[in-house]
C-alpha cells in the first residue's frame, strides 16, 4: 500500500488554511461522501545546512504568504537506494536542505466520540479541542537505506 498505488486522487484546494506555523494551500482527497483535507510537504524545521548540520532541529520560521501544500515534499539522501525501480519517476525527489517536512491528514467532519488536540509550533504546546480524532504520527523505517513518508495512504487511513 503506498501513495501512488492508490486509486485516490487529489483535488487541489484553493482555499487557505490559517495555520499556526502560516498560511497553506492543500489537496482535498474524496471517500464516498466523506471528505479528508491534506497538506503536504509543511517545514517544520530550518534546513538542516550549514551550522545545523547534525544539530537539534529548530523550528522552522512561520511564513506569510499562502505555502502551496498540494504536494510531498522532498526525502533527505539516503545512503542506498535497493530498489531503484520501486517509484515511479520523480517520486523519490530528494534535497538534504528541505527534507525535514511533514504531511497532515484531515477529515472534514466532526466526531462527537473524540478529543483531539491543536498544536502551537510556535510555544511548542498543545491545547485540547473538543469532537476531534485520534492523532497517528507514523515514523517511516528503512535503516538511513530507504524509506519515505509519502509511501503510506495517510488520506486513506483518514477517510
Amino acid at each position: 500500500m503506498g501513495g501512488f498505488l492508490s486509486d485516490l486522487k487529489p483535488i487541489p484546494n484553493s482555499e487557505v488554511l490559517n495555520a499556526t506555523c502560516g498560511p497553506a494551500r492543500g489537496n482535498i482527497y474524496t471517500h464516498d461522501t466523506k471528505i479528508v483535507h491534506g497538506y503536504l510537504g509543511i517545514p517544520y524545521a530550518q534546513p538542516p545546512i550549514g551550522p545545523l548540520r547534525f544539530k537539534k532541529p529548530k523550528s522552522a520560521d512561520t511564513w506569510k504568504t499562502p505555502l502551496d501544500c498540494y504536494k510531498y515534499g522532498p526525502i533527505v539522501p539516503q545512503s542506498g537506494d535497493k530498489v531503484p525501480g520501486l517509484f515511479p519517476p520523480g517520486y523519490r525527489e530528494q534535497d538534504e536542505a528541505h527534507g525535514l517536512n511533514l504531511n497532515v491528514f484531515g477529515p472534514s467532519w466532526k466526531s462527537k466520540e473524540f478529543v483531539s488536540i491543536v498544536w502551537d509550533f510556535q510555544t511548542q504546546n498543545g491545547v485540547f479541542q473538543a469532537n476531534g480524532f485520534p492523532v497517528m504520527v507514523y515514523f517511516h523505517g528503512g535503516g538511513f537505506e530507504m524509506g519515505l513518508g509519502s509511501s503510506f495512504d495517510d488520506y486513506s487511513l483518514s477517510g
